[in-house]
C-alpha cells in the first residue's frame, strides 16, 4: 500500500522525482552554460556535465541520447572555435577526444542505470515498510477483535483503526442485516457524528452497501467533483469541511457478510490497485475476525443454553415440589440471561376468565418499576395479546416505528420487544417477552431460543395445573361423597347445611360461604348460615336481602350460575361491610324440582381466584343440597299433615262462618238502610223546628251525625261485599290518595303527637283500582298505625315501583308496639285485633279491598320496633299519565 505523504529526505526527494517537472529546465542551464564557457575555455570535456546529469534524470536512455547529441555539439563548437576537426585528430588516442566522449556517455548510461536501480531499491523499502504497517495494524485491529478490552467500544476501536491504517480524515462501520435487507451505521469516528449510530441508512444507502457486499469488491471515490453522485447518496458525513475522496470496501469472509466499512478524505485522494487490494485484505481479516467471534460466542452461548435448557427440565420434574412461581421466575431469569441484549423479562398468563394477560414472572424490573408487569392486557390487543391470540412469535425491531406496538400514555423504556406464545398443542397459555434499550436487538437464533423458553414454560403450566386439578378432583369426590353421608344419615336440613360449609371451608379454603333461602312470601332471600363469625353475626342479625340485590338476589330471580373475578365491575354487586376483601365471587341456585328456593354462595379474596373447577363443585353442592332440602321438606310436610289437617278443617270452618257473616252484613246493612233513613229525614225536620228555640239542638246534631256514621259504616260494609263491576276501575294515583288522607287526619295526628314522615315516588304509575276504596285502605292502616302509637312517635309512609317490576308498593311503618306475635299470622281474619275496643275488622276489610285489586298485603315487625305494612297493586296498563 502506497502511503501518500509529503517528502522530506534528499534521497526520498530524488527517488520519488518530486522535482521531475524542473528537469528540462537545469539540463536547459547546463547547456546554456557550456555554450556561454565553450568560446573562453575550449574545453570539449564541459559538455560532460548535462551530459551525466541528463543520464541521471532520463535514465540510461536519456544517458545515451544526451552523449549522442553531446557529441554532435562538441564537434560543432570545435569546429567553429578550435579548428577543423579532421578524422585523424577525432581517432588520435593520444588527444583522448574519442576516448573522452565514450567515457562520458558510459558515466552518463551508468548514472540513469543507477539511479533506476536506485529508485527501485527505494520503493522496495517503502513498499516493505508499508507492508509492515498494515501488518501491524491489521493485525492490531483483528487483535482487538478477538481479545476485546471494552466489548462496547469494539467497532469504535475497529473505525479508528481502519482510519489510521489508511490515513483518512473519517471512518464509518456500516452493519449488513441479510434477514431483513437493512443497512445500520454502527461506527463513527467523527465526534459529531455519534448521534447517528444505530441508525438505518435510507433505501438508497442501502443498494449501494448491498452492492459492496454482495459483490464484495471496493467501491472508491478519487475527487467528487469529477464523481459527485457516488458521495452525495451516501449522505454520511456531518464534517465541517466538504469531504473530497472515499472508498467503501466489503467487511465479508466467505458467507459471513458483516457490512463495509467507509473511510472518507476532505482532499482528492487517487486510489490505487495496491489501496484497494489492501482494502479488500483488511475487509476480509476483519470480517474472518468478527465471524470467528461470533463463532465462538455462538459456542458458549450455545453451551449455556443446553445447561440452562437441562437445569429447567430438572426444575420441571420437580414443579409440583418446587411450585410453578419457582419454575417460572427461573424461565424468565434463564431468558435475560441468555439473551444477552434483553433488559427486562416477563411472563404473562392468561387469566381464569380468558379475558386478560395477568404478569406472573418477571426479572430485570425494579421494585415499585410501573411499567408491563402492573398492566392487565386484553387479548387481541398490543403485541402480547396479537402473538396469543395468532400463536405465532413477533419480533419488534422498533417500537416508535412498528404498528404492531400498542402506544399507552406511558411511554416505553425499551426500542425492541420479542414476544413468544407459551401455549400447548390446543391451548394459548400466555406468552413470555423480552425488552430491550437498543433497536434491532434481537436475532432469528434468540427468537427461536424464546420459543424453547416458551415451550417450557408450557410444560412447567401444564404439570402444574395436571397436579392441581387431580388434587381439586380428588377434594371434590371426597366433598361429594361426605355430602352423600349426612344426606342419607340426617334429616335436620339446617344441620346438614352447616356440614356443608365446614367442609368446604376446611377443604377448599374460600374466604367466605353462605347460603340463603328463599321467602315464598315476599320473594326476599333470608340468611341461613354462613362461615366463621361474619356468618354468625348475619344469623343474630335475621339477615336478609331483597329481591334482585347483589349478585346473589341476581341469581335468585334468574336461575342461573353467576361467576365473576372482578365484583367491582359487576354494577349489580352489593359488598356486605363485614366482608371488605371481597374480590371474586360464585353464587349457584338451589333448585327443587325447577324451582329456585335458595341460593349457595362463595366469595374470595385476591390473589385467589376462582375458576370454572369451582363453578362445577358448586353446582354439583347445590344439587345436592335440594334434594337434602327437598328431603328435609318432606319429612316436616308428614309431620304437620295431622296438624294442617285440623287446621284445614279449622280454616273451612272459619270460611263458612267468614261467607255467613258477610252474608249477614249485608242483609242486616239492607235492613237497617230503610229505618235510618227513616231516623235521618225525621231528624233533618226536628233540626229545622228547633232551629227556632234552640233548645235540645245540641243533642239533636249528636244522634244525626251519629246516624250518618252508622249509614257511612253499613255502606262501606255493603260495598266491600258486593260484586264488582270492570267498569268501576279506573286509573288511580296513589300518591294524590296519600295526600287527601293526610290532609284528613293531619289534625288528628298533631293531637296525638305523631311525627308524619312521607316519601313518594315522584313520577309513580297509575294502578287501576276504586278511588274510594284506595283511600279506605290507606285510612285505615293509618289509624291502625295512628292506634298503637298511644304516646306519640313516628308515622312513615312511603311509595316506589321496583325496577324490572309491573306494580308499586306502598309501605307504612310505625314506631309502636308492634304486633303480637301469636296473632301476626291470622291478622287479617275477621274479629281478630290486639285492641281493647277493636272490632277486628278493619284490617278483614282492607285485605278484602287489596285482593279485590288483584294486589297483596303484608303484615310485619320491624326488627328495630314497631310494625310495617306493606301492599303491592298492580300498575294501570295505560302506564304515566
Amino acid at each position: 500500500m502506497v502511503v501518500h505523504r509529503p517528502a522530506h529526505s534528499f534521497a526520498e526527494v530524488i527517488a520519488t522525482r518530486s522535482l521531475a517537472r524542473f528537469h528540462a529546465w537545469i539540463l536547459a542551464g547546463l547547456l546554456v552554460l557550456y555554450l556561454i564557457t565553450f568560446p573562453i575555455f575550449k574545453s570539449p570535456i564541459l559538455i560532460s556535465v548535462p551530459v551525466v546529469v541528463a543520464g541521471w534524470f532520463y535514465y540510461q536512455t536519456g544517458g545515451l541520447l544526451a552523449s549522442i547529441l553531446g557529441t554532435a555539439v562538441n564537434i560543432f563548437l570545435f569546429n567553429q572555435f578550435i579548428g577543423q576537426l579532421n578524422r585523424s585528430f577525432l581517432f588520435d588516442l593520444q588527444n583522448g577526444y574519442l576516448i573522452g566522449h565514450f567515457f562520458v556517455a558510459g558515466v552518463s548510461i551508468m548514472g540513469g542505470y543507477l539511479r533506476g536501480v536506485f529508485e527501485n531499491l527505494f520503493q522496495l523499502n517503502r513498499r516493505l515498510r508499508s507492508q509492515e504497517r498494515f501488518l501491524s495494524l491489521s493485525n492490531m485491529i483483528v487483535k482487538k477483535i478477538l481479545v476485546p478490552n471494552k466489548s462496547d467500544r469494539l467497532f469504535d476501536d475497529i473505525a479508528n483503526h481502519l482510519t489510521n491504517l489508511f490515513l483518512a480524515d473519517y471512518g464509518y462501520l456500516i452493519r449488513w442485516d441479510q434477514d431483513q435487507e437493512k443497512a445500520f451505521l454502527i461506527a463513527v469516528t467523527n465526534p459529531l457524528e455519534v448521534s447517528y449510530i444505530n441508525a438505518e441508512l435510507n433505501p438508497g444507502q442501502t443498494r449501494i452497501i448491498e452492492n459492496v457486499v454482495e459483490t464484495g469488491q471496493a467501491l472508491f471515490i478519487e475527487d467528487t467533483e469529477d464523481t459527485p453522485s457516488i458521495i452525495n447518496s451516501l449522505k454520511l458525513t456531518k464534517t465541517p469541511h466538504q469531504i473530497r475522496s472515499a472508498i467503501c470496501f466489503p467487511l465479508v469472509a466467505r458467507e459471513y457478510k458483516f457490512g463495509t466499512a467507509i473511510l472518507a478524505n476532505e482532499s482528492a485522494r487517487p486510489y490505487t490497485a495496491e489501496d484497494l487490494a489492501y482494502a479488500e485484505r483488511v475487509g476480509y481479516q476483519i470480517a474472518l475476525a468478527l465471524w470467528t467471534v461470533k463463532q465462538d460466542e455462538i459456542s458458549r452461548q450455545q453451551l449455556n443454553e443446553t445447561r440452562t435448557l437441562m437445569q429447567i427440565g430438572q426444575a420441571l420434574g420437580e414443579t409440583v415440589r418446587v411450585g410453578l412461581d419457582v419454575v417460572l421466575q427461573q424461565i424468565v431469569d434463564s431468558a435475560r440471561k441468555l439473551i444477552p441484549q434483553a433488559q427486562k423479562t416477563v411472563i404473562h398468563l392468561v387469566d381464569s376468565d380468558s379475558v386478560s394477560l395477568i404478569p406472573q414472572a418477571t426479572s430485570g424490573f425494579r421494585q415499585g418499576e410501573k411499567t408491563t408487569p402492573n398492566l392487565r392486557m386484553q387479548i387481541g390487543s398490543g403485541v402480547a395479546g396479537q402473538v396469543l391470540r395468532d400463536g405465532i412469535t413477533a419480533n419488534i425491531m422498533d417500537v416508535n416505528t412498528d404498528p404492531r406496538f400498542l402506544h399507552t400514555n406511558i411511554m416505553p423504556a425499551y426500542r425492541s420487544l420479542l414476544v413468544a406464545p407459551v401455549q400447548t398443542a390446543s391451548k394459548q397459555l400466555g406468552t413470555i417477552s423480552v425488552e430491550s434499550e437498543k433497536s434491532h436487538a434481537f436475532s432469528m437464533h434468540e427468537v427461536e431460543l424464546l420459543k424453547a423458553l416458551g415451550n417450557q414454560a408450557a410444560i412447567a403450566i401444564e404439570n402444574t395445573r395436571l397436579f392441581e386439578t387431580t388434587q381439586q378432583s380428588l377434594k371434590e369426590v371426597n366433598a361429594l361423597y361426605k355430602i352423600n353421608q349426612g344426606l342419607a344419615a340426617s334429616l335436620d336440613a339446617d344441620q346438614l347445611i352447616q356440614d356443608v360449609l365446614t367442609l368446604l371451608k376446611q377443604n377448599f379454603g374460600y374466604y367466605y360461604i353462605q347460603i340463603y333461602l328463599l321467602d315464598p312470601i315476599n320473594g326476599e332471600l333470608i340468611f341461613k348460615r354462613g362461615s366463621d363469625e361474619v356468618g354468625t353475626k348475619l344469623f343474630e342479625q335475621g339477615f336478609r336481602l331483597p329481591r334482585g340485590k347483589g349478585i346473589i338476589g341476581y341469581v335468585a330471580e334468574t336461575a342461573t350460575p353467576f361467576v365473576t373475578n372482578n365484583v367491582n365491575d359487576v354494577v349489580f354487586f352489593y359488598r356486605n361491610p363485614l366482608l371488605p376483601n371481597t374480590q371474586s365471587e360464585l353464587a349457584v341456585p338451589i333448585k327443587v324440582e325447577g324451582r329456585v328456593v335458595g341460593v349457595l354462595d362463595i366469595q374470595h379474596e385476591p390473589p385467589q381466584r376462582l375458576s370454572r373447577e369451582d363453578l362445577q363443585l358448586m353446582i354439583a353442592v347445590a344439587n345436592q343440597l335440594a334434594v337434602a332440602l327437598q328431603k328435609a321438606n318432606l319429612y316436616a310436610d308428614l309431620q304437620k299433615a295431622l296438624q294442617q289437617e285440623q287446621s284445614m278443617r279449622s280454616q273451612l270452618l272459619q270460611v263458612e262462618r267468614l261467607a255467613l257473616i258477610g252474608q249477614l252484613l249485608a242483609s242486616i246493612s239492607h235492613e237497617l238502610n230503610n229505618p235510618l233513613q227513616t231516623i235521618q229525614n225525621a231528624l233533618f225536620l226536628l233540626k229545622d223546628e228547633l232551629k227556632q228555640s234552640g233548645e235540645g239542638l245540641d243533642e239533636l246534631s249528636i244522634i244525626s251525625s251519629e246516624a250518618d256514621r252508622m249509614v257511612t259504616l253499613l255502606d262501606q260494609l255493603r260495598s266491600t261485599y258486593r260484586p264488582l263491576h270492570a267498569e268501576e276501575f279506573k286509573p288511580v294515583q296513589v300518591n294524590d290518595i296519600i295526600q287527601d288522607v293526610h290532609k284528613l287526619i293531619s289534625t288528628h295526628l298533631r293531637h296525638k303527637d305523631i311525627n308524619f314522615m312521607c316519601q313518594l315516588e315522584t313520577d309513580l304509575p297509575f294502578i287501576r283500582g276504586i278511588s274510594d276504596h284506595i283511600k279506605q285502605v290507606a285510612l285505615n292502616l293509618f289509624m291502625n298505625a295512628v292506634e298503637a302509637m298511644p304516646a306519640g312517635g313516628s308515622l312513615f309512609v312511603e311509595t316506589c315501583q321496583p325496577p324490572a317490576k309491573n306494580e308499586i308498593v306502598l309501605s307504612i311503618k310505625d314506631t309502636g308496639m308492634g304486633i303480637d306475635p301469636d296473632l301476626i299470622s291470622r291478622i287479617f281474619e275477621p274479629f281478630v285485633t290486639g285492641k281493647e275496643a277493636g272490632t277486628g275488622l278493619g284490617l278483614t276489610i282492607t285485605h278484602e279491598i287489596v285482593q279485590q285489586h288483584h294486589g297483596r298485603i303484608l303484615a310485619e315487625n320491624n326488627p328495630d320496633g314497631g310494625a310495617k305494612f306493606t301492599v303491592w297493586l298492580p300498575v294501570w296498563k295505560g302506564g304515566r299519565r
